[in-house]
Formats: C-alpha cells, sequence, structure tokens
C-alpha cells in the first residue's frame, strides 16, 4: 500500500503559502467596517450603515472625506465606543485625524499594526492627530509605527501604568503628547530631551518620582510643561533657562500625598513669553528674586499669572514686579512680610490696579495678601463682603493669614487628645512628625496639661498634618506616614474635626476592626481610611454627617452593610479593591446626594439593579473588575442625566458584566 504521508505533506505546506500570501491592501469600506466591528458598533450612539458604499455620505457620521473622496477624519467623541481599534484603520491613506474621546476603549490597536503590515497593507504617512483621551487603554506597544508622521498624541484620563513608555522616544515628529491622569510611575526618562519636536507636554497627576532632569532643557522649542501633582522631589534643574519659548511652567501639588520640590526659587529670567507660571504646594525657600521673570516681555496687557501659594517663601514681594500691568499673583501660605518699594502706595504712579483681575484697584494690596494681623479664608480680600478681618492672637508677622490661631491650641482638651493620638499609634516611629516630637518624652497624655506643655506655647496647630481654624482642629492628614495601632475613641470626639486622611497606614478603629467610634465626629465631612485594617461596617451608620468616604484596599470580604445606607448625605464612595462580596443592595437608593461612586475590582456578583438609576446626581460610576452577569439596566441608566463617566470593563475576570 503506498504512503499517504508525501502528499500530505505537500498539501500542508501548499496550505500555509496560501495563508501567509499577502493580501490586497483594504479599501477605505471595508476598514471602517473592520473599525466598526472591533469598536462594538451595533451599540454607538451614533451608528453606521455599513451597507453602504459611500463612506462620506451620512451613513456614516462623524466620518469626513477629502476632496478626492478618501476618509480624512473620524470623530467619534462620546459615542459609546468600547472593545479595540482596528489595525487597519492605521492604513487609510488619506487619514489625517481621528478623535475618540470620552469611550470605552480598550486596545488602541497599534499592537497588531505589524500583523496588518504582514497582510500587504502599509502604514498611512498624513496621520497626524490621534485622541484617545479619557478611554482604558493600558498599552502603547506597536505605536512606534506611526513615526512617520504623528504630531500629536492625546492620551489623558487612561490606564497607562509603570515608567514612561519608549515608544514615545520613538516619534521624531511629535508636537503635543497628553499623558495625565493616568498611573505612569518610575522617574522620568532623560530621552526626553530628545523630542526636539515637542511643543506641548502634559503629564500631570501621575505617580512619578525623583527629580525633573537637566535633559528637559533641550526642548528649546517647548512652550508648554506641565509635571504638576506627581511625587518629583528637589530643586529645579538649572537647564530650564536653556528653554526659551515656554509659555507656561506648572510643577504644583495642591494634592494630599503629592512631591515637594525644594530649594531656592529658580528667577525664570531668560524667558520673555513665559506668562503663566505655577509652583504652589511645593518647598521652595527664601525670597522672590527681584529679577524674578526679568526678561518677560511686558509691552501688552496680556495677563500674568504666578502661583506661588504654600511654599516656605520669605522676604517682600519685589519692587521689580511694577513691571507688570496685569498680574495674577498668589503668595498666601508663605511668609511674605511686605512689599517692596512703594508698590502699594497711593500716591505712586507706577499703577497696578488692574492686579488681581482688577480687585487691587477696589481693594488695594489687600487683595493681594491681608496684612500681618489680619485673615481671610483665602489670605486676602475676594470681594466686599470678604474682607481682612483682624486676629486678636496675631498672625506672627505674616501676611496673607489664612486662618486666626491662638498662641495655643483652644482647650487643653485638644491637645490632650492629639497626645493620646500620637502615643497610641507610635508617634515616634512615623516617618514625619515635625512638631509632634514635642511629646516624644511623654508616657501619659494627662501631662500635656503641665505647665512644661502649656507655658511653653506647645501649639498642635503647628503639628505635621494638623490645620486648625480659629485655633480648633479641623483637619488630621498624615497619609503613608508609619501610623500603627488602633485610634483612641477620644480621637473622634475633636468638636471642629472635619477631615481625616489616615491613608496608607496600619491602623484600626476598634469595634472589632470595624469603624469604633466615628460617629462621634459629628462635624466630619471627609474620611480617607484606604489601605489600613477595616474589616467590618460596624459603626459607619453613625458617620451621618460624612459627605465623602474612601476605603480602598480594605478587607471587608463580605457584603455592603445596611448601615452604611444611613449615610444619606454621602456624594463620594470609593472603594476599589476592598473585598467586597454579594450583590449591590437596593438600599443603594438611599443615597440621593451620590455623586462619584467607584467599586472597581471587588467580588461582586449578580445583575447590576434598576436601583442605580435613582441616584439623580450620579456623576462618576465604576463597576469595572467584579463578577457581574446579566443586562444593563437600560431604562435605569437613561434616567442618569448627569452621569459623565461610565465604566464596567472585565479584564480577566468571570463575570460577563
Amino acid at each position: 500500500m503506498p504512503s499517504v504521508m508525501p502528499s500530505l505533506v505537500m498539501a500542508t505546506l501548499a496550505m500555509c503559502a496560501f495563508l501567509a500570501r499577502p493580501t490586497s491592501a483594504l479599501d477605505d469600506k471595508q476598514v471602517l467596517s473592520h473599525f466598526y466591528s472591533n469598536a462594538d458598533g451595533p451599540n454607538w450612539t451614533r451608528g453606521w450603515d455599513t451597507d453602504e458604499d459611500d463612506v462620506c455620505s451620512e451613513s456614516y457620521p462623524g466620518v469626513s472625506c477629502d476632496s478626492n473622496g478618501r476618509v480624512s477624519e473620524i470623530d467619534l467623541v462620546d459615542n459609546n465606543l468600547s472593545g479595540s481599534i482596528s489595525p487597519h484603520v492605521y492604513t487609510l491613506k488619506g487619514l489625517t485625524r481621528i478623535d475618540v474621546s470620552k469611550n470605552r476603549i480598550t486596545n488602541a490597536g497599534w499592537n497588531r499594526i505589524e500583523v496588518v503590515e504582514n497582510m500587504g497593507n502599509s502604514v498611512s504617512d498624513s496621520i497626524e492627530v490621534i485622541k484617545l483621551t479619557d478611554n482604558l487603554v493600558n498599552s502603547v506597544e506597536g505605536l512606534g509605527k506611526l513615526n512617520a508622521s504623528l504630531k500629536e498624541l492625546h492620551m489623558t484620563y487612561n490606564n497607562l501604568k509603570g515608567t514612561m513608555p519608549s515608544e514615545f522616544f520613538e516619534l521624531p515628529k511629535l508636537e503635543v503628547l497628553a499623558m495625565s491622569e493616568n498611573a505612569l510611575d518610575g522617574t522620568i526618562d532623560t530621552r526626553i530631551g530628545k523630542m526636539d519636536s515637542l511643543l506641548e507636554l502634559y503629564c500631570y497627576g501621575n505617580k512619578i518620582t525623583g527629580t525633573i532632569p537637566g535633559e528637559i532643557g533641550e526642548l528649546n522649542k517647548i512652550q508648554l510643561v506641565t509635571f504638576a501633582e506627581n511625587q518629583l522631589t528637589g530643586p529645579l534643574p538649572d537647564e530650564i533657562r536653556h528653554m526659551g519659548n515656554l509659555r507656561t511652567f506648572s510643577v504644583h501639588n495642591n494634592d494630599a500625598g503629592t512631591g515637594s520640590h525644594t530649594g531656592p526659587l529658580p528667577k525664570f529670567d531668560r524667558h520673555p513669553f513665559l506668562n503663566e507660571i505655577y509652583l504652589d504646594g511645593n518647598a521652595f525657600t527664601g525670597t522672590i528674586p527681584v529679577d524674578f521673570l526679568r526678561r518677560l516681555n511686558t509691552t501688552n496687557d496680556d495677563a500674568i499669572t504666578v502661583g506661588l501659594k504654600n511654599n516656605q517663601l520669605t522676604g517682600t514681594v519685589p519692587e521689580s514686579f511694577l513691571k507688570f500691568k496685569n498680574l495674577q499673583l498668589d503668595v498666601t501660605g508663605n511668609s511674605i512680610s511686605g512689599f517692596g518699594g512703594d508698590m502699594c502706595d497711593e500716591q505712586d504712579s507706577r499703577d497696578i490696579s488692574s492686579w488681581m483681575g482688577g480687585k487691587v484697584e477696589l481693594f488695594g494690596c489687600d487683595a493681594i495678601l491681608c496684612p500681618d494681623g489680619y485673615y481671610t479664608d483665602t489670605g486676602r480680600q475676594e470681594s466686599e463682603d470678604v474682607k481682612c478681618k483682624v486676629c486678636d492672637a496675631g498672625t506672627d508677622g505674616k501676611m496673607g493669614a489664612t486662618d486666626c490661631e491662638s498662641d495655643t491650641v483652644t482647650t487643653s482638651e485638644e491637645l490632650q487628645i492629639l497626645a493620646e493620638f500620637y502615643l497610641a499609634l507610635g508617634g515616634k516611629k512615623w516617618d514625619e512628625g515635625s512638631g509632634w516630637e514635642e511629646m516624644s518624652d511623654i508616657e501619659n497624655p494627662a501631662d500635656v496639661t503641665l505647665p512644661t506643655f502649656t507655658d511653653n506655647g506647645v501649639d498642635g496647630c503647628k503639628f505635621q498634618g494638623v490645620s486648625c481654624q480659629d485655633g480648633s482642629v479641623v483637619g488630621i492628614s498624615l497619609p503613608n506616614n508609619g501610623l500603627e495601632g488602633i485610634v483612641p475613641d477620644s480621637f473622634w470626639t475633636l468638636p471642629k474635626l472635619a477631615e481625616v486622611d489616615l491613608s496608607g497606614n496600619e491602623v484600626q478603629l476598634d469595634r472589632d476592626y470595624g469603624f469604633g467610634n466615628i460617629g462621634d465626629a459629628k462635624s466630619l465631612v471627609k474620611a480617607d481610611l484606604s489601605s489600613n485594617d477595616i474589616q467590618s461596617f460596624n459603626g459607619i451608620g453613625a458617620a451621618t454627617s460624612l459627605k465623602e468616604l474612601y476605603l480602598d484596599d480594605s478587607y471587608f470580604f463580605g457584603p455592603m452593610a445596611d448601615e452604611l445606607f444611613d449615610l444619606t448625605g454621602l456624594r463620594v464612595l470609593h472603594m476599589q479593591f476592598s473585598g467586597v462580596k454579594g450583590s449591590i443592595p437596593e438600599k443603594l437608593g438611599q443615597l440621593q446626594e451620590m455623586k462619584n461612586l467607584n467599586l472597581y475590582g471587588n467580588e461582586m456578583v449578580g445583575s447590576i439593579p434598576a436601583v442605580i438609576g435613582e441616584l439623580p446626581i450620579l456623576w462618576h460610576l465604576d463597576l469595572s473588575e467584579n463578577d457581574f452577569t446579566g443586562e444593563l439596566p437600560v431604562a435605569a441608566f437613561a434616567k442618569l442625566k448627569k452621569l459623565a463617566k461610565f465604566h464596567i470593563h472585565q479584564t480577566g475576570r468571570g463575570g460577563a458584566g
């Protein structure tokens, strides 16, 4: 009997050769059909009729064509796209711009461009702008394939993680790179200096650490840079002086847990166009240089914004600022002691009446800083109704005070409570404890009432993380600070305590790892207790004044308890990766003030109930990475007129969503 093996081998080789052979390039109609299918076209808000051959017709809303009848732009902003972008779209020869912002795209398709090329298609060299703002993309692998033409890449509000992707440095023509509000970490790659076509760089709100490298000074064309709200530290590099085309520079750190730049305030004296500079919330020291913004072009009336709020600056506002005609200056939260020269003299011929949006004309220099011995909530006079008020206790020679603190905490009882808090949570081992060291030698909280404390003017309002108003503690913020132990019940009796952030520590609130006596804090409106040892909802229902509650990375491992829904004033409930199980309770409908509900990464099951539609002002809802099943309650979602962001993506989880 003759062998069949040779014939079988030949047939197999022939089939492989057939499958591997290049295919002809797809036409625009075929490409858009792929795009429609990959991005869940049937569920789009404004869909396409892919049976229509003319892609330039009204059957393809959001598609624009050039004079040759080729697709030139795709604009599908906020159109309920999900899934992935077909890599074929990057072969459209006339395409210059694609905008799919505000959707639920998880894969931009760049990682499959090579597959399309192997099928006989070539990448377009006309694509200049890609906008993916507010999607769910977590990788830019393959993006370098668009290096021939890409000028703008917008990826703010996505799921990028890790260090800055190397693909960004493979785009020599890139002029705008927006990667704000992702989860990028690590340090800034020194290759950033080689992106010499950059005009605008947005990297706001990530987790980037280290210092800004000197190589950034090689970006001599750049006009806008923001690395604000990251975890950067150290001085700004001297090389910034070489960025002579800067219009806007921002490294402010106003959010808790962000970084803090240090050292003397740079002069920025070689920047003729730098009209906006935001350095707020850092730890810059010394005086404001007299030649600060020396070369700034002041021949026109363009507004100039200088944000220096909440640093450690001293001295006066320099007289050299008088050259600015229209200045918005924020130097509150420093130790500024006056104004240079006769800046605030009504007889001075150099007019600053247009400063602060014209408020200096109305309120004099109080519109910039309240005088020493006076205060407002903002540190300056904002209106006729909000004038700088006398502080009988004085403001330590500082202008622009935002509160009026007594020489010591208003009562010895509050100072005693802080002492008990310090002792119970291992204060001597805290990572940062400026001011608290006054208590390092005490063994008993009652000792703080002795003359050694009261007579020496120990001021709890100056302790690290403590904020006060009129001498009473209103806030405690000690995130990621090495606190460990059980929060004493007395802590919640601070009469004006409004905000607490103890996230990222190892604390318990007691009541069997529940919320202890949190209900005793009658003024508490915001609590961030994420990443602590909280395992039960016991006691939370008594905290009826709460408006914002953050419980990410907790250990509930059970359903949401009924008492959670007694917090009828709650506007924000954040419970990512908190071990929550069970279904969404019907009592959710009691939270009529809810605006932001985040239950990402739990183990919740069942269908999404129609009661979700009973939250009239819900703006942001994230139910992703759970085990929900069944269909979405479409009628319920139609009632959510304020809903701007809804996420329910699944990655490797069992639920169908």
